[in-house]
């Protein structure tokens, strides 16, 4: 295999594999269903995504959710509790973690601050 064709493997692969967190990111995912969506093993997805995004599986999925989560707190005016779990965040207070880490306020302050 040469460099070029493995590496065109690994991008298709790798837009499968997001394309699935895409639909599903609103599920409780797995590395193995993110993996699996690939058609390869857990490591070999780590690599893949480690290689072309700089980032983990998971965490390509939690900023997904984040960028959702941000968009709906915008948008609409459901609740945070419901906005995290319609992101597919099972606990609030692991969304809130996240999403400080990420945006550096509070979903509330976000919503407060960009009304």
């Amino acid at each position: 295999l040469s460099y070029s064709t493995a590496m065109e493997e690994d991008l298709s692969t790798q837009r499968n594999m997001i394309s699935f967190i895409y639909r599903n990111y609103t599920q409780k995912l797995s590395l193995n269903d993110i993996a699996a969506a690939g058609s390869i093993c857990r490591s070999k997805c780590c690599r893949i995504f480690r290689r072309y995004l700089q980032q983990s599986p998971v965490d390509f999925m939690n900023t997904y959710r984040l960028e959702v989560s941000a968009y709906l707190l915008r948008n609409t005016d459901k609740s945070i509790t419901q906005i995290a779990v319609d992101c597919g965040f099972n606990h609030l207070s692991y969304f809130s973690q996240q999403f400080i880490r990420h945006f550096k306020c509070t979903p509330r302050e976000y919503r407060h601050n960009n009304l």
